[in-house]
């Protein structure tokens, strides 16, 4: 199988192009088939005769913000957030697990600083 819009040889049953990232079946540059270039308006591949499909792409899932806030600044709410949502919504799941590790990351850089103030402060008597 190929992908509709950049023309790569894809899996069957992938959600993504790995290539283009797109929906595969989305595009109308490509047959789906061999790999043929195509126009937009064409129903059949000139070179192996396949039916072209046609499909609306699919956009990729983006947490809510609500859910995003709460990773960031509590990383624990965005770790159960990923446990509930991995296996039934696994783009949502991997959203809120990055702004857990950001929050994680800003929270240590926060005590890095907190700590060498108070270090500093004691020894130069601040």
């Amino acid at each position: 199988m190929f992908c509709r819009e950049c023309g790569s040889e894809i899996r069957k049953n992938v959600k993504f192009c790995p290539k283009c990232e797109v929906t595969p079946l989305s595009g109308t540059k490509h047959c789906q088939a061999c790999g043929a270039t195509t126009k937009s308006k064409q129903n059949l591949c000139k070179k192996c005769g396949a039916q072209l499909i046609k499909k609306e792409a699919v956009s990729k899932e983006d947490a809510p913000k609500a859910a995003k806030l709460a990773s960031l600044f509590m990383p624990v709410v965005g770790l159960v957030l990923f446990f509930v949502w991995h296996k039934k919504k696994p783009q949502l799941a991997d959203s809120v697990c990055n702004w857990s590790i950001l929050g994680l990351i800003g929270g240590m850089i926060l005590y890095a600083i907190g700590l060498a103030s108070g270090v500093f402060g004691s020894l130069f008597g601040f």
